[in-house]
């Protein structure tokens, strides 16, 4: 799996029109480091300053696993890229470059693919995320992940390339993506200016994040504003399995405009307290967070999920919530055309 970067318009014309899959760290040109990849990691390490001490070891280690595996791709590997609503398949057909124009959205760093078109437009063929398999619609969905692995999903990936009936118009998919920004456009407004029923002062929305957890599969539990001695998070969240226990522990901000340092620095003080260092920390906003508090959070193995990210989420669960809490939220479930003649 490549993700377009920020998965936005720009995006995908430097993905589509240049019949390319592309990586970030636009500041190196890896095309330097042809057969050379330990010296490309050790070059990208320094321009990016991920040797600083006090950066989180898996966080900086994930980041640059994407780097080797994208050097790795040969002639004839298959790639996904999510498209909204859907994926995209393309086969890596070698070639690769360095393309300046594309700075601005940060993937100078290219491979050359050959996207599967759909016959009737011409256009990268799409198919509907609900046509795949639960397990590969969650692996999709894994947040801070621009490239992955997807070897487990192999057959099911084979499948896709083969089977026709899994097709979906690139027009139908932009239709069905300008709907859903329009409804999350209209539902964290209404969130972060608290036109909804959600209780105030926060207490509404940490519910509601439980309540998310809870559709994940997790047990959840909003915490007592005293319940660290150092640091703050509003939701505890666990599952397990015969193999592993999962804790999460999330600050919740709900804030309009941007979220500032604060709620990342409640959860470092937790983390340097080391009461469970296991645990996965997260900051959840209905807010922008910017850059700089993101790459912070990310380098010190801190998740953050923005306001767009969250009422993303909430519509991955629309039809498992809780009658009251749809009702809170102010959302229909009479169903719409997307769609018209």
């Amino acid at each position: 799996m490549v993700r377009a970067m920020a998965s936005q318009e720009a995006d995908f014309k430097v993905f589509f029109e240049g019949s390319v899959v592309a990586l970030g760290w636009s500041r190196v040109n890896f095309m330097d480091y042809h057969d050379r990849v330990d010296e490309l990691i050790e070059r990208v390490t320094k321009e990016y300053e991920y040797d600083a001490p006090d950066l989180w070891a898996p966080s900086v280690g994930r980041q640059l696993n994407q780097i080797r595996r994208f050097m790795a791709f040969a002639p004839g590997d298959r790639v996904v890229v999510p498209y909204y609503d859907g994926v995209c398949l393309a086969t890596v057909t070698g070639p690769r470059r360095y393309s300046e124009a594309a700075k601005l959205t940060d993937l100078c760093n290219q491979i050359a693919v050959d996207y599967q078109l759909d016959p009737s437009t011409g256009q990268p063929r799409v198919i509907p995320r609900n046509s795949l398999s639960e397990a590969l619609q969650r692996r999709l969905r894994v947040r801070g992940s621009t490239l992955s692995d997807l070897a487990e999903f192999s057959d099911e990936i084979d499948r896709m390339f083969h089977d026709l009936d899994y097709s979906w118009t690139s027009q139908q998919a932009k239709q069905e993506e300008s709907v859903r920004q329009q409804f999350r456009d209209e539902l964290l407004t209404r969130i972060q200016v608290g036109t909804t029923n959600l209780r105030t002062g926060g207490i509404g929305l940490e519910h509601l994040v439980k309540e998310l957890f809870t559709h994940e599969g997790y047990e959840a539990r909003v915490l007592d504003k005293r319940h660290f001695k150092s640091g703050d998070a509003d939701v505890e969240a666990e599952r397990s399995d015969l193999f592993k226990r999962t804790r999460v522990l999330a600050q919740v901000k709900h804030h309009a405009g941007v979220t500032n340092g604060w709620g990342l620095e409640q959860l470092m003080d937790i983390q340097k307290s080391r009461v469970d260092p296991d645990a996965i920390l997260v900051l959840i906003t209905t807010a922008v967070i910017p850059e700089e508090v993101k790459s912070e959070a990310d380098l010190k193995g801190i998740q953050t999920m923005d306001g767009k990210a969250l009422s993303e989420w909430v519509m991955s669960h629309i039809h498992r919530l809780k009658p009251e809490t749809a009702a809170q939220l102010g959302i229909s479930t009479v169903p719409r055309f997307v769609v018209t003649n």
